[in-house]
C-alpha cells in the first residue's frame, strides 16, 4: 500500500485528547472525520477556545501515560497561520481555530494512523 502524505507545505496535524464522548477541554465535539471550526477563537493561550493538540502528535509517553486510558483522541490537519498558536512549551502543544479531523479512536489508533501515513 502507498504512503500519503497528509503534511503538506504549510499543513500540520494536531493529536487532540478528548474525552469518551470526543468532546475535547474547551467543549467542541469532534466528528468522526470532516470539517471543525470555533467561531470563537481567540489567539491566546486559553484552553477553552480554539482545537488544542499535540503537533505531531509528539507526546512525551511519561505525560501520556497521565491521562485516563479510555480517553479518546483524534488527528486533526490544520496549516500554519495566524490563528496557529504554540501554547505552551513544555509539552509541545498548539492550538488552532480550524482544521479537518482524518482520524478518532485511542491513543494507539491515532498514533498507528500517523505512523503510516505521515512521511
Amino acid at each position: 500500500m502507498e504512503k500519503i502524505n497528509i503534511m503538506m507545505l504549510n499543513n500540520v496535524v494536531l493529536l487532540c485528547p478528548l474525552d469518551y464522548k470526543y468532546i475535547d477541554i474547551g467543549w467542541h465535539y469532534y466528528p468522526e472525520n470532516g470539517f471543525i471550526e470555533d467561531k470563537n477563537f481567540i489567539n491566546d493561550d486559553s484552553l477553552s477556545n480554539g482545537f488544542c493538540g499535540y503537533l505531531n502528535g509528539q507526546i512525551d509517553r511519561w505525560y501520556a501515560n497521565l491521562f485516563d486510558p479510555q480517553r479518546m483522541w483524534a488527528v486533526l490537519k490544520t496549516q500554519r497561520c495566524q490563528s496557529f498558536r504554540h501554547i505552551t512549551i513544555d509539552i509541545n502543544m498548539f492550538k488552532c481555530k480550524h482544521g479537518l479531523v482524518v482520524k478518532r479512536g485511542s491513543l494507539q489508533e491515532c498514533q498507528d494512523f500517523l505512523k503510516n501515513y505521515n512521511t
